[in-house]
């Protein structure tokens, strides 16, 4: 009787273990699947970077010394482009101390250019970047080379674009009017209400000492000819015209700021060009914004607002 229930107890023992060795085993195959599955994928994210980098450097190899010497370095700083750039740009004052204006010149293009890639990119940055990578740009010491003042000025610009790609637009009204006016007519202020998308298909002319105010208003440019002004002043000095824009939102238009007192405006997937005349900003934003600027401390000054877009401008 004892024999046969060790027996019973034996076979329930082998066959419990045997339950979990199953179990185990099973578990330890799924494991292992995942495994191999989390490995070839990052063998595969390898290959592919490796692979980049191989023809990075294929096509640095058939440039000069020093370029390939510029690839080695932003291969290895960062895989993020805004990262990358913002590092290329601190090197820039050691290169410029010791006179190498070849590879300074370098550094400034190739910044531009990852720049470009992470406003493409829409690439995310961590809190205080912008204002990190402007100040680097106004601690590098004066620079006579016409090459090299213009690439960097490429490089604020496009830091400025990159800040405009990032930010959400305002939420625009759900109504729409038709705002009919003759080619060269001035606008009536009293005519915009807020709450509401008023669109224009020709170009308005700002009188002298034109006060718009439409505080909500939205105005939308875009069936303009492209490259035209949504708004002309009759003279592009401040002292001469004395207009001043506030309260609006303009979308979809094309821009020339000079001549204007902008308070409170949002630009929205606008093409903002800049002469270098005089100028008054205040409490502007600009969201999917491009800008064109003078190669001048002006339109340094323009580009570095529109990336921190903190308190007022007065240039002029």
């Amino acid at each position: 009787m004892e024999n046969s229930q060790n027996g019973k107890m034996d076979w329930k023992w082998t066959f419990t273990m045997l339950l979990v060795v199953v179990g185990v085993a099973g578990v330890g195959a799924m494991t292992h699947y995942e495994i191999n599955r989390v490995y070839s994928q990052m063998q595969s994210t390898d290959r592919r970077m490796a692979s980049m980098e191989t023809a990075v450097h294929i096509l640095a190899d058939g440039q000069g010394e020093k370029t390939r010497a510029l690839v080695d370095e932003a291969l290895t700083i960062s895989q993020n482009a805004a990262a990358s750039s913002a590092e290329l740009l601190g090197n820039m004052k050691g290169y410029l101390d010791s006179g190498d204006k070849v590879r300074a010149a370098e550094v400034a293009y190739n910044a531009h250019e990852l720049l470009i890639a992470a406003k493409e990119n829409k690439s995310p940055v961590p809190p205080g970047y912008f204002a990190s990578t402007v100040a680097l740009l106004n601690n590098l010491p004066a620079v006579s080379d016409v090459d090299i003042s213009s690439r960097l000025l490429s490089a604020r610009v496009a830091l400025a674009e990159y800040h405009s790609a990032l930010q959400t637009g305002p939420e625009l009204p759900a109504k729409e009017v038709a705002l009919k006016l003759r080619s060269g007519e001035s606008i009536a202020a009293e005519a915009m209400s807020s709450g509401a998308v008023y669109r224009v298909s020709s170009q308005v002319v700002l009188p002298p000492k034109t006060d718009w105010q439409a505080q909500g208003a939205v105005v939308d440019g875009s069936a303009l000819p492209s490259g035209t002004d949504l708004l002309q002043t009759s003279s592009g000095s401040l002292a001469k015209n004395g207009d001043s824009i506030s309260g609006l939102t303009l979308e979809g238009v094309t821009q020339t700021l000079d001549g204007v007192e902008w308070k409170d405006v949002t630009f929205v997937n606008a093409r903002v060009r800049y002469h270098g005349g005089e100028l008054k900003l205040d409490n502007v934003h600009f969201v999917h914004c491009t800008f064109e600027v003078p190669e001048s401390g002006r339109g340094a000054q323009l580009a570095d607002y529109a990336t921190l877009e903190s308190g007022a401008l007065n240039i002029g």
